[in-house]
Parts: structure tokens; sequence; C-alpha cells
């Protein structure tokens, strides 16, 4: 298969982020691309970056799952990678895609345990067993990269069965794979096996829901009808508490030129810090941060269409975010060049822009027509994540107190609401914004995971 790498970069650099606030996952860089197992490939390959954020989101079912990539410096001058390869590199460092340390350590695992985020290894870590002992315990925050059938696939590490996550669910194996999972009764009784079969119907008859041997918890779906849906344990979307959470309450500042880690400059959230004793340093500069306040509050966000998650934003306070049909972002056409009704414009000098990210790329005729330019406003507050409606149609609130609620609806037409913890908005039938550090579980319909290998060219957006 050839890819025009250039294309292929720009997909995987819209999946990269050391905010800790919208990572899902963080990995040793110089692991993967120096990994030539993974495609018997020449000796590094900034591509196999991609291979890993694929198979995150298909462990995650996310198609918009975001990767916390560590790099040690001399990575960045690799000789066996190309100079486009390298130049790209210097880019995602400079940009703070990737955070870079001048030599890689325990730096990745210290990540994993000062934020929560699950580990992607190639290989166990014995010797920090002692020091993390959670690298151990088999709680399934270790995720090993694996590569079988042509395609890499991420497990737990303790996982008995040795089985790649979505491998069919069988007698005594993990909560993972494909069941068939009965849904709320209309008000009009149906035959429960009224729905047609999907294309695949050669596969073998997937084992019932009670047999599953770990706690599994699922959403309805209330867009297009789902025929199948992927069963996975709730332990897969939950991060882990993180041992130092103080560091993720306070803003940093390093004194470094320019620090795109911790520098004034840096537009996304922020890393967290390295840690020398009980001082708080920069991975990148080794010198000791100051912290300048309280981190402001933030959110993650995920994008959902007809129940499978499709891009992740952070929202976070000071920077509302609005969401709508108008192309602000570039990521309505694929153009990147940010075309469209001038909302997503900054304002004044000094004035904190308002970013627009467009879901224009996934609504047919229908529900474009129902959907605004700019339908929602997002802000985080203390208190939760406030959602002002600003559309000419309205939208649908779904209320819940539990995550296997149902749930119930109200309407929110030019108000203001703050979602519970296990609330969601609906901008139209299969088109929803959910809480993403609250999902639990998911659906696959007919339309699957995307790739950004075998995707790209993509939509160019920005990161928000």
């Amino acid at each position: 298969m050839r890819f025009q790498v250039s294309q292929v970069m720009d997909a995987i650099e819209q999946r990269l982020t050391t905010d800790v606030a919208g990572a899902q996952a963080v990995v040793d860089l110089g692991e993967i691309v120096r990994n030539v197992e993974l495609d018997r490939g020449r000796s590094a390959n900034l591509v196999r970056v991609g291979m890993v954020i694929d198979a995150l989101g298909r462990y995650l079912v996310d198609d918009g799952a975001l990767l916390y990539g560590v790099a040690e410096r001399s990575l960045l001058s690799e000789p066996a990678l190309t100079s486009k390869e390298r130049m790209v590199l210097g880019r995602w460092t400079d940009q703070g895609l990737i955070e870079v340390t001048p030599t890689i350590g325990d730096r990745v695992v210290e990540v994993a345990d000062l934020t929560g985020l699950p580990l992607i290894v190639t290989r166990p870590y014995p010797d920090l067993v002692k020091r993390f002992g959670w690298l151990a315990d088999g709680d399934g925050r270790v995720l090993q990269l694996t590569f079988r059938a042509g395609v890499a696939a991420l497990r737990p590490m303790d996982d008995p069965t040795g089985e790649p996550a979505g491998a069919p669910v069988t007698g005594s194996g993990p909560a993972v794979g494909r069941a068939k999972v009965p849904r709320p009764e209309p008000a009009t009784a149906e035959p429960a096996e009224s729905a047609p079969e999907t294309e695949s119907e050669s596969e073998p008859e997937s084992e019932p829901v009670r047999s599953l041997p770990l706690p599994v918890e699922v959403f309805g779906a209330r867009g297009a009808a789902r025929i199948a849906r992927t069963r996975v344990s709730w332990r897969r979307f939950r991060r882990a508490e993180p041992s130092h959470p103080g560091l993720l309450l306070r803003e940093w500042r390093c004194e470094g030129f320019e620090c795109p880690a911790f520098g004034e400059q840096r537009r996304i959230g922020q890393p967290v810090p390295r840690m020398r004793g009980d001082v708080p340093v920069c991975p990148r500069h080794d010198e000791p941060v100051v912290a300048v306040g309280p981190r402001l509050p933030a959110y993650p966000v995920s994008i959902v269409v007809d129940d499978l998650p499709r891009r992740r934003l952070v929202v976070r306070g000071g920077q509302p975010v609005r969401i709508g049909r108008a192309v602000g972002d570039g990521a309505g056409d694929g153009s990147g060049d940010g075309a469209g009704d001038g909302a997503g414009d900054a304002g004044a000098e000094g004035d904190q822009p308002e970013e627009l990210v467009s879901v224009a790329r996934w609504l047919h005729e229908a529900a474009a027509a129902r959907v605004s330019l700019v339908h929602l406003q997002l802000a985080a507050a203390d208190d939760g994540l406030v959602v002002t409606d600003v559309s000419e149609n309205g939208s649908i609130i779904w209320m819940r107190d539990r995550p296997d609620d149902p749930g119930t609806t109200r309407p929110l037409h030019g108000d203001t609401c703050t979602l519970g913890e296990w609330d969601s908005v609906e901008l139209y039938t299969g088109i929803e914004l959910v809480r993403g550090d609250r999902r639990v579980a998911a659906a696959l319909g007919r339309d699957g995971l995307g790739s950004v290998l075998m995707d790209a060219p993509t939509a160019v957006h920005k990161q928000v």
C-alpha cells in the first residue's frame, strides 16, 4: 500500500496531544518508531505512530482518539528517518504536540502514573514495578501493542486469553467483542428479532450478553437503528486516579525560551511536569517550573455520530467553543482553508477568539437543513460544562443519573444549561455531544472506524 507521506503525517498530527485533559493514552514514540516487528520495514519509520493511533482508536472504539507521545531528543536526529520525517518531528515538538526529553528513562511510565492515562508498551518494565506497582497489578492500565492479521492491536498486558482488543467473545475471555444487545421495547410492541441482520451474516453467533464475565454498561442507541453493538468492559474508558492530583490542578510556567510545553504562548492545555524528588521540572529543559495559579477547568468532549465518536476536543475555561454547520476550522469539506461565514474569525486583539468546530462533514441533507451554521456554544465552568443553544431550530438535552440510565429529554432553544455528569446534547438525531471523560460503552454501526493511514488525505482541522 502506498501512502502520500505528507498527508499521512498531517492525519497523524491531528491525533497527537500533550494536553492531559484530552489525551487518552501515553506511549514512548522512539519505542514505536524503531519497532521493525510492526511492519517488517526499515529500521525507523514515523508512519508506525499512525499504526498505534489506529490501534488505540479500535481499542477505545473512538474515531478521534488522542495520543500523548513522549520522545527522547535523540529521535529528532535519528539517521534512519527521512529528512521529511525529521522535519515533521521537529514541527510536532515546536507546536507542543509531543513531549521531548533529554533522556527517556522512566518518563513515559511517570506520565501514566501522574495522570492516570493508560500506558501503551511493546515490552514489560520489570525494573520499574517496585516503584510503580500498578504496572503488575492486573487492572488493565498497561496495553500491549501486538501485530496480527496485518494490523496493530492493543490488549491489556495482563489479559489471560492473549487475544487482541476487539476479538470475538469466547466462553471465558474478557468482555470484549461483538454481541447482540437488547434494545428498549418501542411503544408498539414488535418482534424482538425483527431487525435485519448485518452484512456479515456468516459470522458465528455471539454469546448471550448475560454470559459476559466482566461488568458491562451500555447506553441505548437513539440515532440510526443499531444492528450490532460492541460490548466492552467499563475499565476500558475510565482513567485511573492520578498519583499526584495537585500537579494537574496548577498552571505551570517554564523560563526556557519559548518553551512549547509550559511557555506563555502555549495555546492548548498543558502536559504534566516531571518530578525530581518533590520538585516539578520541565521535561524538555530539566529546570524547575513555577506555579502561576490554578489551572482553569477543562472538559473533553466527543462529537458522536450514530453512536460512534468521530472527533475529540477540549473545552477550557475562558476559551468557549462553538459547534455548528459552518466550516470554521476546515473540518467540513477537507479544504483546510478555514473558509466559511466568518464565524470562526478571531476577535479584537487581546480577546480570546471563540473556536468554531464544524460538524458539516457528517450531516446528510435533512440534518444540514436543521443544524445551524453556529448551533451551540460550549463553555467550561467550575461546576461543569455549560451549553448555550444559539440555533434556529433548537437542540435536545438527554438527562441521565447514571451510565445505564436510558435518559429523559428536554428541549433547549435559545437557553443555557449545565450538563450533568452523564448528560449529552443532541443537535439532530444521530449527532450528539457527550462528555469525553464519562463514556462507558460504544456502538458500531454500518460505518466503521476510520484510519489515519488508510483514509489519508483527511479533513484538516485545528486541535481544540
